[in-house]
């Protein structure tokens, strides 16, 4: 339970600070956990016009860097290398592919967080690569690799 309430943690902090980089207008205090058991997304919020919204969160991250960030927490003395196909277009499929219990707009946001060796505009390839059968149920996808890019907005 405790590695749950860690990652909603990071979850909770990493759209806090998206949103306050994009000046996005949330209700002050109705930023929530989503229900994963309910089949809900990451983050559900209020705008401050009074609309729900919901945001998934995604890590841009290589599978083999986050097994080696995790091993270097442990054991910081020793030097970590690693090599790695992106899964990013993968995951992104994976993710639009989801139905979600809500019925208002949601968005995906791929952050990086410095866990990948691509640089933002390949990552945003790989965005796009995955989005390229639809976006399922997503309003907006953006791309958060040290500065903040809108993919786009589904028509």
């Amino acid at each position: 339970m405790r590695k749950e309430d860690d990652k909603a943690k990071i979850e909770l902090d990493i759209f806090r600070r998206f949103a306050e980089q994009i000046g996005l207008s949330v209700l002050p205090g109705s930023i929530a956990k989503g229900d994963a058991n309910a089949h809900e997304p990451d983050i559900l919020y209020l705008t401050t016009a009074g609309e729900q919204r919901a945001c998934e969160l995604m890590e841009a991250c290589n599978p083999e860097f986050a097994e080696l960030r995790t091993s270097g927490r442990k054991h910081p003395s020793v030097t970590h290398f690693a090599w790695g196909a992106s899964s990013v277009a993968k995951t992104v499929r994976k993710k639009t592919g989801r139905r979600y219990s809500v019925r208002f707009p949601i968005d995906l946001l791929v952050c990086t967080d410095g866990n990948t060796a691509e640089l933002g505009d390949l990552v945003k390839g790989q965005i796009e690569v995955g989005l390229s059968r639809g976006r399922g149920q997503f309003v907006q996808v953006w791309l958060w690799a040290g500065e903040i890019c809108e993919i786009g907005t589904a028509t």
